[in-house]
Order: structure tokens, then C-alpha cells, then sequence
């Protein structure tokens, strides 16, 4: 988890509120935006109207002065659009001004009325003109046309009411205008600010990622190369134990085989001469000597086989490939497994701590495979190849995922991986063959495990 340094906590605090605090001034600048823009389509929307009842009532003048002129009744529609139009105008215009507008409503009355009065006197002029009539239609055009020039100044009257309004629209509409305008910027610049404290933020959140990034790094890239450390540490006691115990072993072997073994031969041959002065006709000595005689045999053969586990004396004989043979035979034989070998024609040059290493190596596989894999057949095999020697023992038991050998023991796979290790070695293990058994590989580079005699 981040832990946030004490010193970014009041920054943070108070960018937070800065960033509050200008999502607030934002949304108010928002609305004032949205209610200038709405009062800007109103004023325009009355402006439309306003102007549309001058153009009626100019369009229903002029064409009362053209049928007037010429008589034709067709000048008369639009008085007629007039007449049936601007009544609904009118109210509609009346219905888009706040009925508390006290002033604007009593002005719309008014104009109203006068508009009213204006088409009925339209009508009226219209109505008693007719060209049916002869002579006396003349004088009755006439009559019209004087009360149409009587009553151009309940017109022009109408149009300064009318002009009087749209110049008050207009100038409301700039008022809207130039106010969208301002809260417009003022908005932008609000965004713009707020957009860069939003990049100071990030900037200062990432910088603290990376900072407690670089940390955990740090602590993971310490702990590890403490773990690695210790690994190490302990390989090399692990090793250096195993070279203690088997030189301590090898030592306890020559003395057993020395000591012990010229005692026994001494004791058998100091008996052998007793018995030819013992009485020949006497049984219960006879059986007392048959005793003597086994019980030092089975102490020779003992300490034969004591030796040979302290330390094969055939690997410092003979070789690596018969102690590994002699070892074979020895695991395998008496727990009726049957086993394969397979040795290079040449044996290596090895040193004598990696051949007792190797020996003991292949001593544990072979007695992993007789404990837990409950197998028939045991391959072992040795080879050599791009310079490195390879180990491999196989086995048709239970495979490597239900054998209890992986687990850690005196005899598990984490006492070979030590032993492995120690000789800069590499184990793989895994399924054998057609996915039955378990297989156990083992590469050990030869510069490691040669001695430099056969280097050189």
C-alpha cells in the first residue's frame, strides 16, 4: 500500500480542495451560461415576433393603399392574414414575457388594443369601398383614403410601440450576449486552472509511486540478495559438512580396516593355534569353537560391509564406475529390483571429493526409488558429452507428482539438490518414459569435477 509522505499530506489536502472548490465555481458558471444562453433564444424569439407583427401590419396597410388604388380584392389577403394572425400573435408574444413584468404587460395590452383598433379600421375603409359603385364609389374612396391619412398616426404610434420593444429586446439580447461571453471565459479559465492542477496532481502522485516504487525495489532487491546470501552461506556449510563428514568417514574406514581388521585376523589365527591343542574327542568344545569361528566371520564380514558404507573402498580402487556397480548390486539385489547400467567406455579423471560426491548422489536417487517409487525396474546411466557429465537413474514406479520423495528428508530431493549444488551441478526432475515413473537428471559441468592432472 502507498504510504503517503507527511510532508505531501497538506499539499494534497489543499489541492483537493482547490479541486473542489473549482468543480463548484465550474458548475456555477455552467448555469449562468445556460441561463444566459436561454434568455439570448428568448430575446431573440421576441425580436421574431415583434418583427413579424410589423411586417402583417405593413404588408396589411400596403395592401388596403393597392385595392384602394386599383380596386383588385386580391391587395385585400394580406389584411386578411393580418386580421386572423395577429391576434394569436399577440398572445404569444403576451405568453413569452413573466407575467410579473407589470410594465411590459400593460405596454402589450395597449399595443394590442391599438392593433386591434388599426385592422378594424382597415377593415372598415376597406369594406366601404366598392368599385360596383360608379361615381359614388369615387367619393367613397375618397372618404376612405382621407380617414386612411387621419389615421397614420394611430400607425406610426403602433410602429414606435412596436420599435420601442424590439430596441428593448435587442439591446437585453446584447446584454445576454456579451454576459455568455464573459461567464464563457471566466469558465474556461476555471477549467484550464483546474485541468492543471489535475496534471500537478498526477505528476505528484506519480512521482510518490515512483518513489515508494523505487522502495519496495529496493527493500525486494536487498532481501533478496540477503536471501541469496544465505543460500549460499548455507551450501557452502552444507558443503563444507558433507566434505567434514566424509573425510571423517573415510578416516573412521581405514581405521576400522586397520585397526580392527589386523585385531580380528590376529584373534582368528591365535584361536586357530589354540585348536590343535584342544582334545579331539571332546564335543562340547568342538561346538564352542564352531561358534567362535562364526561369530568372528560374521565380525570380519561386518566390518567389511561398515567400511564400505563409510567409504567404498572400490571408489579409491577402482574407480567411480565399479563403486557404482558394486552400489547397484548392493541397493537393488537384496530388494529384487531389476536394474540396467550404462557407463562410458572411458572413465574420467575425477578428484576425490566430487567421486565420493557422485557416489553418494547416485547412493540416495537409488534409495529414494527403492523407499517410494515401489517400482520393478532401475536405469542407471552415465554419459559424457559437450563437456559436462550426465547422471540419469529411471525408474517405472509411481510418477514424481504422488511420490512422498520430494518431500525434505535425509534422503529427499533437497538433500541431492545441496549435493548438486555443491558441484555447480543441475537437477531435473520428472516423468520417465511414455509418462510412468520418475526420472532424475543430473549435468555436472567437467571443469568442476575434473582433477587438473587430466585437465592438463
Amino acid at each position: 500500500m502507498l504510504r503517503l509522505d507527511r510532508r505531501y499530506i497538506l499539499p494534497v489536502a489543499l489541492a483537493l480542495a482547490l479541486l473542489t472548490a473549482f468543480f463548484a465555481l465550474s458548475e456555477m458558471r455552467r448555469m449562468t451560461i445556460r441561463r444566459a444562453g436561454l434568455e439570448m433564444t428568448a430575446h431573440a424569439e421576441r425580436l421574431r415576433m415583434l418583427t413579424d407583427m410589423r411586417s402583417l401590419l405593413t404588408d396589411a396597410e400596403v395592401g388596403e393603399r393597392s385595392f384602394l388604388l386599383t380596386g383588385d380584392r386580391a391587395y385585400l389577403r394580406p389584411l386578411t392574414h393580418a386580421v386572423e394572425g395577429l391576434p394569436s400573435a399577440i398572445d404569444e408574444l403576451r405568453a413569452s414575457y413573466p407575467a410579473d413584468d407589470a410594465s411590459t404587460q400593460a405596454a402589450l395590452t395597449t399595443l394590442g388594443e391599438g392593433i386591434g383598433d388599426k385592422l378594424a379600421e382597415l377593415e372598415a375603409t376597406a369594406n366601404e369601398y366598392s368599385p360596383e359603385h360608379g361615381v359614388d364609389a369615387t367619393g367613397a374612396a375618397g372618404a376612405a383614403a382621407s380617414r386612411m391619412i387621419d389615421s397614420e398616426r394611430t400607425m406610426d404610434s403602433i410602429r414606435a410601440s412596436i420599435d420601442g420593444m424590439r430596441a428593448d429586446e435587442r439591446r437585453r439580447h446584447d446584454e445576454a450576449v456579451r454576459l455568455w461571453g464573459r461567464e464563457h471565459g471566466v469558465n474556461v479559465v476555471v477549467i484550464a486552472a483546474a485541468t492543471v492542477l489535475n496534471m500537478l496532481f498526477v505528476l505528484l502522485a506519480g512521482h510518490l509511486l515512483t518513489r515508494d516504487y523505487r522502495r519496495r525495489r529496493a527493500q525486494t532487491e536487498t532481501l533478496e540478495q540477503q536471501v541469496s546470501e544465505r543460500t549460499q552461506g548455507i551450501s557452502d556449510l552444507y558443503t563444507s559438512l558433507q566434505q567434514v563428514i566424509e573425510n571423517e568417514k573415510g578416516a573412521l574406514a581405514r581405521e576400522l580396516h586397520d585397526e580392527l581388521g589386523s585385531l580380528l585376523v590376529t584373534v582368528k589365527m591365535d584361536l586357530s593355534q589354540l585348536r590343535r591343542h584342544w582334545p579331539a574327542d571332546s564335543p562340547e568344545l568342538e561346538q564352542r569353537w564352531q561358534r567362535i569361528q562364526s561369530a568372528l566371520s560374521e565380525c570380519i564380514d561386518l566390518k567389511r560391509r561398515v567400511v564400505e558404507q563409510l567409504r567404498p573402498t572400490l571408489l579409491d580402487n577402482m574407480g567411480l564406475t565399479a563403486a557404482l556397480r558394486w552400489q547397484l548390486q548392493e541397493s537393488c539385489g537384496p530388494a529384487g529390483l531389476e536394474y540396467h547400467e550404462h557407463f562410458p567406455p572411458e572413465e574420467p579423471q575425477i578428484t576425490r571429493d566430487a567421486s565420493i560426491a557422485l557416489f553418494r548422489i547416485v547412493q540416495e536417487a537409488l534409495e529414494n526409488v527403492i523407499k517410494h517409487a515401489r517400482a520393478h525396474c532401475v536405469d542407471l546411466t552415465v554419459e559424457l558429452r559437450n563437456d559436462e557429465l550426465a547422471i540419469t537413474v529411471e525408474d517405472d514406479g509411481v510418477g514424481p507428482a504422488t511420490s512422498p520423495r520430494v518431500a525434505s528428508g535425509p534422503h529427499g530431493v533437497t538433500s541431492l539438490q545441496y549435493r548438486v549444488n555443491a558441484l555447480g551441478g543441475e537437477m531435473m526432475l520428472g516423468a520417465g518414459d511414455g509418462n510412468r515413473g520418475t526420472r532424475v537428471r543430473i549435468r555436472f559441468p567437467m571443469s568442476r569435477i575434473t582433477s587438473e592432472q587430466a585437465a592438463a
